[in-house]
């Protein structure tokens, strides 16, 4: 059984300018902003993880009598300075805005918009004139980063700690996409129109801090004399799909897929030739990393009942994608869970014994290195538990898993929630471990309320070499981090099975009372997931569950203001 994907849902429309056919589409001058119709959504570039400056002079309320406005995810800059926008100037344009050497278009400061991570990525449509000129820069005459033209070539170039790190390729007059891309310890490249050229490898980490950003020029240098478009910068790995899938939606928007080369995703050589399209982010999509497990309440196909609404089986999803796993969660105990249509949950109740009512999934496999996502809305937090370790506190399993699949196990990783009945304070994420040692790390936030609906997710990277094992463990609340830290050498974790306990432990040690959602888990031998792949897990259940209604993600989450999305693969 084959995944289907799920459409974009009607709110990313509404959300996204960008997609919005409005009063420009098929305007004079080619620019093409339709949106497809057939189920899919037109692509918007600050679906890929990391955008931090998009400007795009395309629809007219972005642009003022002399401001270009910010449509990244931080939206909180507007680059002012005198501003000729339309068809002005030589080089005639509809919608774009005409730079004649000494038009400074500048914002002093925008820390939103500072490369701090190892790899960016810069995109530009720009008509190349008859003189030298920066498209965009940032920084000083110390530590800098920009785009632009030298008479001859476009270069991508950097500047830190007085190494000068550049790409250039060759490029005619008039209108052209360029792109420039820098992978940390890889490579240093710059593309025209979709072919790029590769030199040097690029080895800075923070390239600016609180310094100018400016666009057309560097300051008092470098007038740019001719029109710009579209400026896209991210602050974050982009891949070669990406990189193909941001110019044919570039190429496409202003009318340049013809300069695409015939190897290109997007050329219009391809059969089908086609722009990108956008459907909803679905969990398989990650990239790099095992997807393990993935239950999800709000798809009812995936329970199947025993007598009433007693759960006998919970189909884990990752059985369609890869049917050769066919993972299933099954009753611990005789206490059995329910599931609550109108919640679109499986509820986990408790009883005098604290066993409580989990599931028990058994895997032929175990990864040290686990990324898990839960969203859960917990009925009550018992701190009266007196039975077995940690229920002193008040301690409610929500997640555990044991390599042995008994309580005198190695358990780890896992997590639950803790505090008084009253006010829980804390969420513990329990590391890897060998039988004969342990290590806790937990994180005090925000309470966490009864009948609130959470997301809470954790990150554990096993480090160091066999026998002096070491976790590193980040976690977080509705996309906020909480706390990250180390654990000391662990012993290693050898085992061909795993255990997962769904609401509960192997033993009367804390069962979890209240609504399981949906659980994700990612795992790998050696990586972590990235926090841009952590942000896209969070779009998708934050607004698959009206996370952002009780709660807000942070302002600087790359899918505050939409849902994370994937492009429609070639």
């Amino acid at each position: 059984m084959a995944l289907t994907p799920s459409l974009i849902n009607k709110n990313y429309q509404q959300l996204s300018p960008l997609f919005s056919t409005g009063p420009n589409s098929g305007v004079s001058g080619g620019i093409d902003l339709t949106v497809p119709v057939g189920g899919n959504y037109g692509f918007d570039p600050r679906s890929i993880p990391g955008c931090i400056l998009c400007l795009d002079a395309a629809y007219p309320s972005n642009v003022g009598s002399d401001s270009w406005k910010d449509l990244s995810v931080a939206s909180d800059i507007t680059c002012t300075g005198p501003i000729m926008y339309g068809p002005t100037g030589p080089y005639k344009y509809s919608k774009a805005i005409y730079f004649n050497s000494d038009c400074l278009v500048s914002n002093i400061g925008p820390n939103s918009i500072d490369i701090t991570t190892s790899d960016f990525a810069i995109f530009a449509v720009v008509f190349i004139p008859t003189t030298s000129g920066y498209i965009i820069y940032k920084g000083n005459s110390t530590i800098n980063w920009g785009l632009y033209y030298n008479g001859t070539n476009a270069v991508f170039s950097y500047k830190v700690s007085g190494v000068v790190r550049s790409a250039s390729r060759a490029i005619s007059s008039g209108w052209n996409l360029i792109s420039g891309v820098a992978l940390r310890g890889t490579s240093t490249s710059v593309g025209v129109n979709g072919t790029s050229t590769t030199t040097t490898s690029f080895s800075a980490t923070t390239l600016t801090s609180n310094l100018p950003l400016y666009i057309g020029s560097t300051g008092p240098n470098m007038g740019y004399n001719g029109n710009m478009a579209e400026i896209l910068v991210y602050n974050s790995t982009i891949t070669t799909v990406q990189r193909q899938q941001i110019e044919g939606y570039l190429a496409w928007k202003w009318q340049l897929q013809a300069n695409l080369p015939a190897t290109h995703s997007y050329s219009i050589t391809k059969s089908p030739s086609t722009k990108p399209f956008l459907r909803d982010f679905q969990p398989p999509d990650l990239t790099g990393i095992n997807h393990a497990l993935w239950f999800d309440a709000a798809d009812p196909s995936t329970i199947l009942f025993g007598s009433g609404d007693n759960v006998a089986v919970w189909v884990s999803k990752t059985s369609y994608t890869n049917p050769a796993t066919n993972y299933i969660a099954v009753p611990y105990v005789s206490l059995k869970p329910t599931y609550v249509a109108t919640e679109k949950g499986v509820r986990f109740t408790d009883n005098s014994t604290y066993t409580g009512s989990p599931l028990k999934t058994t895997r032929n496999s175990f990864a040290p290195c686990e990324s898990v996502f839960v969203v859960f809305t917990a009925t009550s937090f018992d701190s009266t538990r007196t039975t077995g370790g940690s229920n002193s506190n008040g301690y409610s399993t929500v997640f555990v898993s044991s390599t042995t699949g008994n309580s005198g196990g190695a358990f780890g990783p896992g997590f639950g929630v803790t505090g008084s009945a009253t006010a829980p304070t804390k969420m513990q994420v329990q590391t890897p471990y060998g039988a004969d040692v342990g290590a806790g790390y937990s994180a005090t936030t925000t309470a966490f309320s009864t009948n609130k609906r959470y997301m809470v997710s954790y990150n554990i990277l096993r480090t160091g070499t066999t026998g002096s094992y070491g976790y590193d463990v980040s976690m977080f609340n509705n996309g906020t981090a909480l706390t990250s830290g180390s654990t000391g050498d662990l012993n290693s974790v050898g085992s061909t099975t795993n255990t997962i306990m769904l609401g509960g432990n192997f033993s009367n040690w804390g069962a979890f009372q209240g609504l399981l959602h949906e659980v994700i888990i990612y795992e790998s031998n050696s990586i972590s997931i990235t926090d841009s792949q952590r942000e896209q897990v969070e779009g998708y259940l934050a607004w698959k569950w009206n996370i952002t209604n009780p709660t807000t993600l942070p302002s600087t989450h790359s899918f505050k203001q939409f849902p994370s999305a994937t492009v429609v693969p070639r």
